[in-house]
């Protein structure tokens, strides 16, 4: 994988990582949708971010450097 901030992993795993966000019910997981239909969800735990498309695809998944600014801009 050349998601570097997530270490050494395989694209199975970082798939994993990705749903497991996604998944996580209520927690400290932040969720908002844009106006293009995706959901947009940051752990601020584990500055994880993702998008998913309005029917179900992972756009993207990764680190922002930004941090929770990153999210709150989109």
């Amino acid at each position: 994988m050349n998601q570097a901030e997530f270490g050494d992993i395989t694209k199975e795993e970082y798939l994993a990582l990705a749903q497991e966000l996604v998944d996580t019910p209520g927690s400290q997981v932040l969720t908002k949708n844009n106006d293009d239909g995706d959901t947009l969800f940051y752990d601020p735990d584990t500055n994880s971010f993702a998008v998913v498309s309005g029917d179900g695809y992972l756009r993207t998944f990764f680190k922002p450097s930004a941090g929770q600014k990153y999210f709150d801009k989109q």
